[in-house]
Formats: C-alpha cells, sequence, structure tokens
C-alpha cells in the first residue's frame, strides 16, 4: 500500500513529460507556425489554424471539434536531460486572450472577462522536469473554447486576431523567459 500510495503521489507532482516526436508532428499537421524563442536551452513554439468556421468558432456542434487550435509547445532542446522548468497555461481564457474582429476601419475587442459563471480561475503554473533532451511538453486551446471569452453569436464570418495577454508563460530553472506572443490572424469563412 506505500507503495501505491507513493507512485500516486510521484505521478500527481511531478507530471510525465513524455511526447515522441511522431506525436508532435502529428499534433502540428495542418497548423501554422506563428512564434519560436528559445531561453536556457528550452524552445518554446506556437502553432495554430489561421483558418475556421463558425461552426468551430461558436461551438455548434463541429465536425471535427479539435481541427481548429493553438498548440504552445515547450522541448528540452540541448542538455542537460533533467531540466526544471515551469510552464504557465493561458487557461481559463477570460482575462489572458482577446479575440478581435476586424470593422470598417479598425479591430473591435469581442471579449468579456466572463461569459458563463462556470468559466472561472486563472492560469495556473506547472512546475515539471523533463526526463531527457527532446522532451517536449504541449498545451493546446481548441477554437470552441472561444465561447468562454466571447458571445458566439458575436462571431460571425470575417476576419480576427487572437491576442494572448503578455505574462511569463515559462520559467527554466527559475529564471523567467522574456517573450511576448504575436496577434494570430484568423479568418473565419
Amino acid at each position: 500500500m506505500k507503495i501505491l500510495a507513493t507512485l500516486c503521489m510521484a505521478f500527481l507532482f511531478h507530471p510525465h513529460v513524455a511526447y515522441s516526436q511522431a506525436d508532435v508532428k502529428s499534433m502540428l499537421k495542418g497548423l501554422t507556425k506563428a512564434y519560436e524563442a528559445s531561453c536556457s536551452g528550452v524552445s518554446f513554439e506556437v502553432w495554430y489554424s489561421p483558418q475556421s468556421d463558425t461552426a468551430h468558432m461558436r461551438d455548434e456542434n463541429p465536425t471535427d471539434f479539435a481541427r481548429d487550435r493553438v498548440v504552445m509547445i515547450v522541448t528540452n532542446s540541448q542538455p542537460p536531460a533533467n531540466r526544471r522548468f515551469a510552464f504557465t497555461e493561458p487557461k481559463p481564457l477570460p482575462g489572458y486572450a482577446h479575440l478581435l474582429r476586424k470593422t470598417g476601419g479598425g479591430w473591435v475587442d469581442l471579449s468579456s472577462e466572463q461569459i458563463a459563471s462556470h468559466h472561472t480561475g486563472r492560469a495556473s503554473k506547472m512546475n515539471m522536469r523533463f526526463e531527457g533532451v527532446g522532451d517536449v511538453f504541449a498545451s493546446t486551446t481548441y477554437y470552441p473554447a472561444f465561447t468562454t471569452i466571447a458571445d458566439p453569436q458575436g462571431i460571425e464570418r470575417g476576419d480576427y486576431v487572437l491576442r494572448f495577454t503578455a505574462f511569463p508563460y515559462l520559467e527554466v530553472e527559475g529564471q523567467p523567459c522574456p517573450m511576448k506572443l504575436p496577434d494570430l490572424p484568423i479568418r473565419v469563412h
């Protein structure tokens, strides 16, 4: 029983980072790279779907829920193998992401701090350790989640920008990695 309890504790507090290169390649299929940065032997990338449709953006029974997404990838790109890092996911989206729609001569922010009472919380930092060089951690946000920051009925066909708030997404060995994610243009058809 003690061994089982110890294994459970180890699993809960030391998440396993185990995406193979084949997993990553499959995960990124059909996406466009929007950002890349390096920090203390760790690389950080953002990939996303530059086009979508109203069914995905409004979460109206999309045919392939996971098709349109933003993926943030953290990779241990050089030794040491057991490098410590912390990643803060911008989830839940309210307060950490903004959806802007192009109108006439500018952009209108469709975002609200809270669309529904159950979409609350704060982004939390996950402290982890890579097990080897080349290990990958990934965070995915699917486009139907945009309904947590914007009224689905306000999302129509047109040009949009997804803007993530600047905050320390990544720390390596306790040191924050400075980065500013670019706006992600999305065409909704």
